[in-house]
């Protein structure tokens, strides 16, 4: 099957124009087809999240066009394996109720598998919920992949994360995140000395054409070079300066993929331990993680109170 980009698809992302055409696939699915090399752009193998282009020419392999099983819920109960997390891996809990879980994240885990093909291949955040709350199952707006889930932080960064464990909890987390009444403040270590010791970052951020990574889109004062991309505000505040690095307290006001990560990339200051965002301006500084720490947060709980809570900064998070 072929199709052939017109003047009013131009722009749109390779695996959301093929949702919208094919009604028998998900997301995920069609994206893991791309990967695989079942799709091709003008002939060529392309991302999932390429741009496409006027004219551009999409040619479908046959089990993708005459559409292939969708994974069910039920499917995956049933070949769903068993995986545990090593006690390394595990986290701490920092407070616990009947309707919240706040837990302190180690570094290293995901919080939750990326699509519904990939539930069993590594343990996460999510597998260990579920062994521990068992009725957290039913909670929330994906429960497969995401249940009890409002926020998340990256793999490789470490935590305070709250779960809900009740459906009204969920709800009322996910207003407040939606709306930024939420408070989060990070530590982080950077190369170079910026700067600033406090300022606000502000470039919206889209996604990269290099799979798997962001992009900041610094904004143009003329409307045809602005990029693609979403709100996203990041403030920071020094708190240490060494001569080739700096402990930066920052303070997002948005909650966009790798945020924290591309916006200091953007300003050619990456976070030390970064494997996905690097610059060759600076000789690399060892580090065994990525330096990035999400060190408080602030919500109110369900009866109305603001209360904050605090992960202790890792014995480890500095560089070598």
């Amino acid at each position: 099957m072929k199709y052939q980009i017109t003047a009013e698809e131009k722009g749109m992302r390779l695996d959301k124009f093929l949702v919208g055409k094919l009604s028998t696939q998900t997301r995920s699915q069609i994206q893991k087809m791309v990967k695989e090399g079942g799709v091709l752009v003008n002939l060529k193998k392309p991302t999932p999240h390429h741009f496409l282009k006027e004219n551009d020419v999409i040619e479908l392999s046959e089990n993708l066009s005459s559409g292939s099983k969708k994974i069910s819920a039920t499917t995956i109960k049933k070949t769903k394996k068993t995986l545990t997390s090593p006690k390394t891996l595990e986290p701490k809990i920092i407070f616990e109720d009947k309707n919240l879980l706040v837990i302190n994240k180690p570094v290293g885990i995901l919080v939750h598998a990326r699509d519904e093909q990939l539930l069993d291949q590594e343990p996460t955040i999510v597998h260990w919920l579920l062994k521990k709350y068992p009725t957290i199952k039913k909670i929330g707006d994906n429960p497969i992949l995401r249940p009890g889930i409002v926020h998340r932080l990256d793999k490789e960064a470490s935590g305070v994360m709250v779960v809900a464990k009740t459906s009204a909890a969920f709800d009322f987390l996910k207003n407040q995140f939606k709306n930024r009444e939420v408070k989060k403040e990070y530590l982080v270590w950077v190369y170079g000395q910026l700067s600033k010791n406090w300022d606000t970052i502000s470039f919206p951020i889209g996604r990269s054409r290099e799979e798997g990574r962001m992009a900041a889109r610094p904004i143009s004062t003329t409307k045809e070079e602005i990029q693609p991309g979403k709100e996203a505000v990041t403030e920071y505040e020094v708190l240490q300066t060494e001569p080739h690095k700096t402990l930066v307290k920052v303070m997002p006001k948005t909650g966009r993929t790798h945020q924290i990560r591309v916006h200091f990339f953007a300003l050619n200051h990456p976070l030390i331990g970064d494997p996905l965002y690097q610059s060759k301006s600076f000789k690399t500084i060892p580090s065994e993680r990525l330096l990035l720490h999400a060190h408080k947060l602030t919500f109110k709980n369900l009866e109305g109170e603001e209360q904050t809570f605090t992960a202790p900064i890792p014995k480890k998070f500095s560089p070598i």
